[in-house]
């Protein structure tokens, strides 16, 4: 091998320069065992780089598997946030229409904001679901409907405070909305 070889292979490739040095400078002539001592280190540091490639491949899919975790942990969080606002917001319109109060209270509002920034929250978590976004559009629109009639009828018991009662179809309507809601939730939206 040539003096301008060996300085062109030592320049393009650092890897093999300490095998190139043995090789030419070898006072015994052992060619064959420096070849095997270059094949050898490149055996290893094809192996290394293999190994390397195996790990950030795992990793990759690690991350991958850990943000879909998170999604779904962050998914179900809002989902049961949402649903005890619900609870509590049925509870408080059955509070308002069930009881005669002994003081001024204060109107009754729909906390309607809250709930839909939990929904807004439950779509970035759910965006790589498939059937998950139109589910929860649904949820969306079932709580505006929830949210009028609920503030329409706050409104009755305000000017009348006896003008609804338990078992009126106005109230069996947003009762048959909202149970109608918590099963989406628990079947549909959790289960995508």
């Amino acid at each position: 091998m040539s003096t301008q070889n060996a300085e062109f292979v030592a320049r393009s490739s650092p890897i093999y320069v300490s095998a190139l040095r043995r090789l030419l400078n070898d006072p015994t002539g052992n060619f064959w065992e420096g070849v095997r001592s270059a094949l050898s280190v490149l055996a290893i540091l094809a192996a290394i780089g293999t190994s390397t490639f195996l790990a950030l491949k795992q990793t990759a899919e690690q991350d991958v598997a850990m943000t879909a975790l998170q999604s779904s942990s962050r998914l179900k969080r809002d989902l049961d946030r949402f649903q005890q606002l619900m609870l509590e917001e049925h509870g408080d319109l059955y509070t308002l229409i069930a009881t005669k109060p002994f003081y001024h209270r204060q109107d009754y509002r729909f906390h309607l904001d809250e709930l839909l920034a939990l929904l807004k929250d439950a779509r970035a978590a759910c965006s790589g679901r498939i059937g998950c976004q139109p589910q929860l559009a649904d949820l969306e629109g079932m709580l505006h409907l929830i949210a009028q009639r609920s503030n329409e009828l706050g409104e009755v018991v305000r000017d009348h405070p006896d003008g609804v009662r338990l078992g009126d179809s106005s109230l069996s309507e947003i009762d048959a909305c909202f149970y109608s809601m918590r099963a989406k939730v628990e079947s549909g939206v959790r289960g995508s």
